[in-house]
């Protein structure tokens, strides 16, 4: 595994590569491939972008505060934007997923109606997680 790459998805086609440098900041390129829709206005297609462009843009994706300390906790990755978003980009807001290079995103994902009762036990023991 390829510690400090990730790939930046949109459903099942490949976005683009996330890098982390050397001090720790995260650069973007889009894929060669890619021209359907820039990520963001501050990272227009065709070019690649700088560490502070990209990683203000990706940092933002992330959770604050309480919720990212928990998170950190829970996989036990260090408190940092590039970690975090390797264990939980693919569950980004957005539309986007940010896995690692040896993983593609998975679009056979599907949901389970919980019942009230479900519902109040997984309140219930949430504290304990």
């Amino acid at each position: 595994m390829i510690e400090d790459e990730l790939n930046v998805w949109f459903e099942d086609q490949i976005v683009g590569y996330l890098w982390r440098n050397n001090r720790g900041a995260m650069s973007f390129k889009y894929d060669d491939s890619w021209n359907k829709f820039s990520l963001s206005i501050s990272l227009p297609l065709h070019k690649p972008h700088d560490d502070l462009t990209a990683h203000r843009f990706f940092a933002n994706l992330l959770p604050e505060g309480s919720a990212r300390d928990r998170l950190c906790r829970r996989f036990r990755c260090p408190d940092t934007d590039f970690d975090l978003l390797r264990e939980i980009g693919s569950e980004c807001a957005g539309a986007i997923a940010i896995l690692p290079i040896e993983k593609d995103p998975d679009l056979d994902q599907s949901y389970q109606k919980l019942n009230d009762q479900s519902l109040k036990n997984s309140l219930k023991h949430m504290a304990h997680r």
